[in-house]
């Protein structure tokens, strides 16, 4: 297991989800002063106790939106000065600069991502699940919902990820602009890996994954494929990327 010094925690939700709710707490009060927990819970469509709200305002801290003060029946929350400016300031290049600070400022996947190598390219799901229970601790449920959120997250702050492959192929996954308010969920799944399982040994397999709906994957055996191109040019960008696995595919008996 990695010796960094890492909490196994991440946050419950994406960064889309974590911005729309940072931004009821801006539209409830522009001010930025601090708001009382209770207050807070109820823009979000919380109970008081809701284990949602907590676990809320525990995600919105590790993406840098959100900071507390205070704590049981004085404490209170605000928006971080960097959560503050990227509501205010309308431009597209400063806002998609804040999304990719946002989107890498929890711990691990801070970790993941420039010690784990993982900004090189994500690794298919298996390796990438494997890595996460045996290096970092995550139980089976939690390393499948890390990667889940993890994904989504690089997805909309518009990170781009080569591949974890000898430089196969390369990411393709396009920058989105923020969306309006998202619905809030229901206060549902557990946010938090917290135990450490039973150790598994990750594949061997070389598996190739390219993002954003197109992936390539090899298993040094035979290579499947499932695209959806939209231009020539992409079909043809595609095909010189099957093409450099040629020399790894077994040859016919």
């Amino acid at each position: 297991m990695a010796s960094d010094d890492v909490s196994t925690r991440f946050p419950f939700i994406n960064l889309e989800k974590a911005i729309a709710r940072a931004e009821l707490l801006f539209s409830g009060d522009k001010s930025g002063k601090p708001m009382a927990v209770p207050t807070a819970f109820e823009l979000w469509s919380y109970s008081p106790k809701s284990s949602g709200g907590f676990q809320t305002i525990s995600a919105l801290k590790m993406f840098g939106l959100l900071e507390d003060e205070g704590s049981n029946a004085e404490r209170k929350v605000r928006l971080t000065s960097k959560a503050r400016r990227f509501f205010l300031d309308e431009r597209d290049d400063v806002r998609n600069r804040a999304l990719e600070e946002f989107a890498l400022n929890p711990p691990l996947f801070k970790i993941l991502w420039n010690s784990d190598g993982w900004s090189e390219g994500i690794p298919a799901d298996t390796v990438a699940r494997s890595h996460l229970k045996v290096e970092r601790g995550l139980n089976d449920q939690s390393s499948r919902s890390l990667l889940s959120v993890l994904k989504e997250t690089l997805h909309y702050a518009g990170i781009r990820t080569g591949v974890q492959a000898d430089e196969v192929v390369e990411s393709s996954l396009a920058p989105r602009s923020p969306p309006p308010l998202v619905e809030q969920e229901r206060d549902s799944m557990s946010n938090y890996a917290e135990e450490t399982p039973a150790r598994e040994t990750p594949t061997r397999a070389s598996n190739f994954v390219i993002p954003n709906d197109r992936p390539i994957i090899f298993d040094m055996e035979s290579v499947t494929v499932s695209a959806r191109l939209a231009t020539a040019e992409e079909l043809e960008e595609f095909i010189a990327k099957l093409e450099k696995l040629k020399p790894l595919m077994p040859s016919k008996h």
